[in-house]
């Protein structure tokens, strides 16, 4: 019963942190929105996305890992040596990935100079240093919320997004009254939220456990264990990417603008998504502990129609107000009824896949999950280019919504085949009926 209590409670206080973290994203989304021209929000939004799809990165190879570990930690030693050996293989991936978009930044600028002729998009070259300070920042503000959420210490993460929260705010609220608001100083005030954490962080990890061998036998497990959920991000990440590459390409900047608005509305939810899909995970993992595939079985069956019903509520609400509130925040030009409502509904119909994907992680089907990714991709592509091509911003949270229903469908299909054979019939018969 008391750990009963306690799982919901850090649930309650996991879930309020992350309203928290929404709350400020959108306030600074926002401004920097009202301080510039739709293309530059374009941008923002953008640079702001590809951060959180970076993010899928080390959460494959490292916080997954944690989150099904640390829970059967009965030492405390062996818990140190799991936080040190994390927390050394995201520092290093963190300078590598953060180094990847000035590399490019440097990459254009030589090339230019080689040859006087090419002409390269600006905005690679003027966003590369921010976007890599971005990067780096996040990296480690996640990575000290991740741990925080799988130790089940939801004061703690609370306590550090507030402070990072308003580090944030305070910077951004100084730019806006200096007139000094841009895209580029908007990235740079996204970052320094990450200032508080990385401080916790270094004082935290005077308790964790370093040492060279353990890092590299867990650097070891961490391939073995994430490098299809790897290969899952990448991709996720290429096709989240390549449908506003291809809206950019097809429709200009003012329309990935367009779409950026759209999604501050469809990103209202963003709180509940985020907190459900962080906690989740840890949830499945005691779940699987204690109750095996049956319990996952209650868990991805109670949870999918759980959220199934949420999503039509949360879409027709935004439906509604999106036109209104997006007239009020921005202006009369974003205000289109279609466009919030499909791009809402892409958005949110997304975490359909919460459930079920947690378990599987669980059960470490990395493989099966990135089966299931390359039909992700393909349809992003395949069922993007022509809707995208017609409909534009709106074409986009259609495409989202069709390769989610028929992601969900297989991804449902895999997981209950791979438990059929470990449960009796009675579970099946029980699960079907719910």
């Amino acid at each position: 019963m008391a750990d009963k209590v306690r799982t919901a409670a850090n649930a309650s206080l996991t879930l309020v942190d992350q309203a928290l973290m929404s709350l400020t994203s959108f306030v600074v989304t926002v401004l920097v929105g009202r301080a510039g021209s739709k293309e530059e929000f374009g941008y923002f939004v953008l640079g702001i996305t590809l951060g959180w799809l970076v993010l899928g990165i080390p959460n494959a190879l490292i916080w997954v890992q944690y989150a099904t570990k640390a829970p059967r930690q009965t030492s405390p030693r062996r818990l140190a040596a799991l936080q040190g050996g994390s927390t050394s293989l995201l520092f290093g991936m963190a300078v590598v990935i953060a180094g990847i978009p000035m590399l490019i930044g440097g990459f254009i600028v030589a090339i230019e100079s080689w040859i006087p002729s090419f002409v390269s998009p600006q905005w690679i070259t003027t966003y590369s240093l921010p976007i890599a300070v971005l990067f780096f920042s996040m990296m480690i503000r996640e990575h000290v919320r991740r741990l925080a959420i799988a130790d089940f210490k939801g004061w703690m993460l609370l306590q550090i997004d507030i402070f990072g929260c308003l580090t944030q705010l305070v910077v951004v609220a100084v730019l806006l009254q200096t007139g000094k608001l841009t895209v580029v100083t908007g990235f740079y005030a996204v970052a320094t939220g990450g200032i508080v954490c990385a401080i916790r962080l270094a004082v935290v990890s005077k308790t964790y456990h370093f040492c060279r061998r353990e890092i590299l036998v867990l650097a070891n497990q961490s391939w073995r264990f994430g490098k299809w959920l790897l290969a899952i991000a990448v991709i996720y990440l290429a096709s989240d990417m390549s449908m506003r590459g291809l809206l950019t390409g097809f429709h200009g900047a003012k329309e990935l603008g367009t779409f950026s608005a759209a999604a501050v509305i469809g990103n209202i939810v963003n709180p509940l998504v985020l907190a459900a899909t962080m906690f989740s995970r840890s949830l499945a993992a005691k779940i699987f502990a204690a109750s095996g595939v049956d319990g996952l079985l209650r868990f991805v069956i109670v949870g999918t129609i759980g959220i199934a019903i949420f999503v039509v509520l949360a879409v027709a609400g935004m439906s509604m107000i999106g036109p209104w509130f997006l007239q009020a925040i921005f202006n009369a030009d974003y205000a289109d009824r279609a466009v919030i409502t499909s791009v809402s509904l892409g958005l949110c119909v997304q975490a359909l896949i919460i459930p079920v994907e947690g378990s599987q992680m669980v059960m470490e089907e990395g493989r099966k999950l990135f089966n299931v990714s390359v039909t992700h991709l393909t349809l992003s592509i395949a069922v993007g280019i022509p809707l995208i091509w017609l409909l534009g911003a709106s074409g986009v949270g259609i495409t989202m919504a069709l390769r989610t229903i028929a992601v969900l469908t297989i991804q449902l299909t895999i997981f209950r085949k791979s438990i059929a054979n470990r449960l009796t019939p009675a579970v099946l018969t029980s699960g079907a009926t719910t």
